[in-house]
């Protein structure tokens, strides 16, 4: 199956990243557990390893799907080696950079071809002081527009930001214990800035049911952000199979 990466253009240059979601929380664990024998053997050997089954699924999803989206996208040997950087962050040799996220039964993975890419997928609740908590982590003017909202809207867009901020930290490779007051998205003129100077990445971000999706991408090519919103959607949406199982493309 032919897959097209979304494009994001400036100027006549591009750059471009793909996404995939994987819905597995329905699915039969003896049936996500039958994949694992896809795996290279010290990927079984990391798995098993594993205490928590929570925590075996997301690995095994996450490894599943980043296999098989570097074989049929980027043209990989499905079982390339897959290192680990000082600070344990996988990566490959000579490959392109990726990063996953998982919550509640759907793994996240977002795949670049040459630049550095974060990805973030938030599960929307209520009743959480969103309030309180964006004054921990966000910034004054982040804090007054929340509470302008009302309070169905407000949960939402602390989401929104939440995913945003968690992306652009993961692409950056900094962490949440950087100081996610730092990071500001103008949502408006879709650009993003850290200690209030504007960093050449690009963001994306969609709610699917209570999920919040977030990716951030480096452009390594321009200096400004710039979200090409209209050539996003003429390319429409493409899945992939793996067995019985279909990943889902942003």
């Amino acid at each position: 199956m032919e897959l097209t990466p979304l494009l994001f253009l400036k100027d006549g240059m591009t750059t471009s990243f793909c996404a995939y979601i994987w819905d597995w929380k329905n699915e039969k664990e003896l049936d996500l557990i039958e994949l694992s024998q896809q795996l290279p053997q010290n990927e079984k050997k990391h798995l098993e390893d594993l205490r928590s089954s929570k925590r075996r699924l997301e690995y095994l999803t996450g490894r599943i799907l980043l296999r098989t989206i570097l074989q049929k996208i980027f043209d990989l040997p499905y079982n390339i080696e897959i290192k680990k950087s000082k600070k344990g962050k996988p990566f490959i040799e000579t490959g392109p950079e990726f990063n996953l996220s998982h919550s509640r039964g759907i793994t996240f993975l977002g795949v670049s071809n040459d630049a550095p890419i974060g990805v973030d997928v938030e599960f929307q609740t209520e009743g959480r002081d969103v309030s309180g908590i964006a004054k921990y982590y966000g910034r004054s003017d982040e804090l007054q527009y929340l509470e302008s909202l009302g309070h169905k809207e407000q949960n939402e867009a602390f989401y929104k930001i939440w995913s945003l901020k968690e992306s652009y930290s993961k692409a950056k490779g900094i962490g949440i214990d950087h100081s996610l007051q730092n990071i500001f998205f103008d949502l408006k003129n879709n650009k993003v800035f850290e200690s209030n100077a504007e960093a050449s990445y690009q963001f994306y971000h969609i709610k699917r049911g209570q999920s919040h999706f977030s990716v951030c991408c480096q452009d390594k090519k321009l200096k400004t952000s710039y979200l090409n919103k209209k050539l996003m959607s003429s390319l429409g949406s493409k899945n992939i199979n793996c067995g019985q199982f279909t990943f889902e493309a942003l």
